[in-house]
């Protein structure tokens, strides 16, 4: 993503945060309003913040009427900005939002989000802890082909992947990872790390980038699980779609990795010794 096209997607995110400068932005996207009119919608104070965190940030602009409009970027904003709300009609799903990094999710699949509209939302339930897991498993178990992007490394995913692709030889697993992920698998996973490099259905990637999303590909799902904002993985949500839009979104989403990516060509973790000791 342009360094550009990352700014206008971080606006667009910070719009999702605070329900005054929805508010406010959303009722400038089809009409000029002067101050008079805008300090309706809220305290005069919190009103007059929110219209210089617009300026600032070169999303509205005083007009020759003094009245304020959309900016050249806030008219951008705007169209990822409503593409999100018609995007996400799933209840509680402001939370996987507003709580969760986005920014490894390239502009063009933000403007796209609505193909996920029969995507359901799970959130965590202390009386169902392992929901979320079970719908996972279930979904893997029903596909024909994996793509993954894994920015997590728990026993538990390694081990059901490990046994997915072993049983059988028809099933055809990708998985992209990053260097911190390879050198889990390395250090932590051995065992079942140096199963899957041996299968000939199995083919690993290693990202160019560090990556801060937990994404499922198959043949008939796409399932999402990000990063809080303090950078921890979040086991509360998860986010998955079993239509064909949302498969194939998931599909250009995964190629859309695979493309700043770099084979590896291993047969053991002892290939790597090399790599992670230095003499």
């Amino acid at each position: 993503m342009s360094n550009k096209a990352n700014i206008l997607l971080n606006k667009t995110i910070s719009l999702t945060r605070s329900k005054l400068k929805s508010y406010v932005f959303l009722n400038l996207v089809n009409q000029n309003k002067n101050f008079s009119e805008l300090k309706l919608l809220g305290q005069t104070s919190s009103i007059s913040n929110t219209i210089h965190y617009f300026e600032d940030n070169q999303i509205i602009g005083l007009k020759n009427d003094d009245s304020y409009g959309l900016a050249s970027e806030g008219e951008i904003i705007a169209i990822n900005y409503l593409n999100f709300l018609d995007a996400w009609p799933t209840k509680g799903v402001s939370d996987f939002l507003n709580k969760h990094i986005i920014d490894d999710i390239p502009s063009p699949f933000i403007d796209k989000l609505y193909l996920l509209h029969n995507g359901k939302l799970l959130t965590y339930d202390f009386n169902s802890p392992y929901e979320s897991f079970n719908v996972y498993t279930n979904l893997i178990s029903k596909t024909h082909s994996l793509n993954i992007v894994l920015s997590i490394c728990s026993s538990e995913h390694i081990k059901i992947l490990s046994n997915l692709v072993s049983t059988d030889s028809s099933f055809i697993l990708n998985i992209i990872v990053t260097d911190s992920i390879l050198y889990e698998l390395y250090k932590n996973h051995t065992e079942d790390f140096n199963i899957l490099l041996t299968l000939s259905n199995v083919n690993f990637y290693k990202s160019n980038s560090e990556l801060d999303i937990f994404l499922n590909s198959g043949s008939n799902f796409l399932s999402i699980q990000l990063f809080d904002l303090d950078n921890e993985y979040d086991t509360m949500f998860m986010f998955y779609d079993t239509s064909k839009s949302g498969t194939l979104w998931g599909k250009k989403l995964f190629n859309y990795f695979l493309n700043d990516s770099k084979k590896l060509n291993i047969k053991s973790s002892n290939d790597l010794d090399k790599y992670f000791i230095k003499e």
